[in-house]
C-alpha cells in the first residue's frame, strides 16, 4: 500500500517560505559560517537574551528581513549576542 501526499499550492508556497533560522523572536539569526560567532545548538536554551541585545542595544536585529535577505542573517560580528 502506497500513501501519496499532495499538497495544495498555498502549502507549497509555505513551505518554501520556512527559513533555516528560528524566529527572529525567538533569537537571532547566526550563519553557521560566521567568522566571529558560532552557535552550539545544544546549548542554547532559546531565552532570548541575544535577541534582545542584538534587537534594542546593537540595533542590527530588527532593521532587516530574512526573506528580503535571501534567509541570510545579517550581522556587524560585535559578539555582544554571545556575551549574554
Amino acid at each position: 500500500m502506497r500513501i501519496i501526499l499532495i499538497l495544495n499550492t498555498k502549502e507549497c508556497k509555505e513551505e518554501k517560505a520556512m527559513s533555516k533560522h528560528l524566529s527572529p523572536e525567538i533569537r537571532v539569526p547566526i550563519e553557521k559560517d560566521n567568522v566571529s560567532i558560532q552557535r552550539w545548538e545544544e546549548k542554547c536554551i532559546k531565552c532570548g537574551q541575544c535577541k534582545n541585545i542584538c534587537q534594542d542595544y546593537i540595533t542590527v536585529l530588527g532593521h532587516y528581513d530574512l526573506e528580503k535577505t535571501n534567509d541570510t542573517a545579517i550581522c556587524n560580528n560585535c559578539g555582544q549576542c554571545a556575551n549574554v
